[in-house]
């Protein structure tokens, strides 16, 4: 099946989550709002952000923007300013491929925003 692809704009909505490492600490990254982004999976990470996983689960097959296996880990994370604070499912993957407008670092989908 062919892939669409479609650069990200600049002026989309994004959302800054702050993430908590297993040994303390926090990593804060800006994620683009991506509401087609459906799954079991709630964010898309830079692959570099393994040092933010609490767990590992099992690699799952991805289609759309990203394919093929791709490697996902547990998050904690929350929302400052909001009593929102969860657990997620996020994949790690080579976000230069996304085509990301500067500054931002991933993306964060459906699963995430209804919460």
């Amino acid at each position: 099946m062919a892939i669409a692809y479609f650069p990200s704009k600049a002026f989309e909505e994004t959302v800054e989550v702050i993430f908590a490492k297993p040994d303390g600490g926090e990593v804060t990254m800006r994620l683009l709002v991506d509401s087609g982004f459906t799954g079991e999976s709630s964010l898309v990470l830079p692959q570099y952000s393994d040092e933010l996983a609490h767990s590992w689960i099992p690699g799952t097959q991805v289609a759309g923007a990203i394919q093929g296996i791709q490697r996902r880990m547990v998050v904690l994370c929350r929302i400052s300013g909001l009593s929102f604070q969860m657990a997620a499912i996020a994949i790690l993957a080579d976000t230069a491929s996304l085509a990301l407008p500067p500054g931002i670092d991933g993306v964060v989908g459906l699963t995430f925003l209804r919460h």
